[in-house]
C-alpha cells in the first residue's frame, strides 16, 4: 500500500481538528459580539438614548456581520417588538439566556445594568468552552500527525531499512519487521476508535 494511500485514510481526522478550531474561533467570535453589543448599548441606555437609535449606532461601527444583525435588530424594534423578540430571531446567534436577560431587563426597566452583567457570565462559559475546543483540536492534530507519520516510517523507512541492512549481508531482526507491523496496525486501530467515537 502507497504513502498517499495510507496518509488519505487519515484525511477524516484532519478535519475533525480544522472543524474543532473553526467552532472554536466561531464561538470566540459570537461572544465578542454579544459582549460588543451588551456593553455599548448599556452605555447609551444610560444616556437614555432609545433602544433603536443605540443600535443604529452600535451598527455604525460594528464589524458587517454584526452590522447586519444590528440593523434588522433595529428595524424590528423600531416596528414595535420587544427587544428581546428581535434577539431571539437571529436564529441562535445570541444564546438563550442573553435572549431571556434582555427579556427581563426589558419588563423590570434595568436592561442597561442587566446585559453586561450577563455577558460577562456567557463570556467566562464561552471561554471555557473555547478552551476546551481548542485543547480538543490540538490533540487531533497531534494524534493525526503521530499516526501519519508513523504509517510513513511502517511503509517506506522501514523496508528500506530492511533492504540496506540485506544488501550489507545482515539479517534483519524480526524484531525490526514486527516492530513496523505493529505500528501500521496500532495507527489503524487507532484511526478506527476515533471513527466509531
Amino acid at each position: 500500500m502507497n504513502l498517499t494511500a495510507q496518509v488519505a485514510g487519515y484525511f477524516p481526522l484532519w478535519l475533525v481538528t480544522i472543524a474543532l478550531a473553526y467552532a472554536a474561533f466561531n464561538l470566540r467570535q459570537r461572544m465578542h459580539h454579544v459582549e460588543f453589543l451588551a456593553r455599548h448599548l448599556s452605555a447609551l441606555l444610560r444616556r437614555n438614548l432609545p433602544v433603536v437609535e443605540g443600535l443604529r449606532l452600535l451598527a455604525e461601527d460594528a464589524a458587517m456581520g454584526l452590522r447586519r444583525r444590528l440593523l434588522r435588530i433595529a428595524n424590528a424594534v423600531s416596528e414595535g417588538r420587544p427587544l428581546w423578540t428581535a434577539l431571539e430571531r437571529e436564529r441562535g446567534w445570541f444564546p438563550a439566556a442573553f435572549v431571556a436577560a434582555a427579556r427581563a431587563g426589558e419588563e423590570t426597566g434595568t436592561l442597561a445594568r442587566i446585559l453586561p452583567e450577563v455577558a460577562r457570565a456567557l463570556r467566562a462559559e464561552a471561554d471555557a468552552r473555547t478552551h476546551f475546543l481548542a485543547y480538543l483540536a490540538y490533540a487531533t492534530f497531534m494524534l493525526s500527525y503521530v499516526a501519519t507519520a508513523a504509517t510513513g516510517s511502517a511503509i517506506h523507512v522501514l523496508p528500506s531499512m530492511t533492504r540496506v541492512l540485506a544488501d550489507l549481508g545482515s539479517d534483519p531482526s524480526p524484531s525490526l519487521i514486527e516492530w513496523a507491523d505493529a505500528v501500521l496496525a496500532t495507527a489503524w486501530l487507532l484511526f478506527g476508535l476515533l471513527g466509531i467515537a
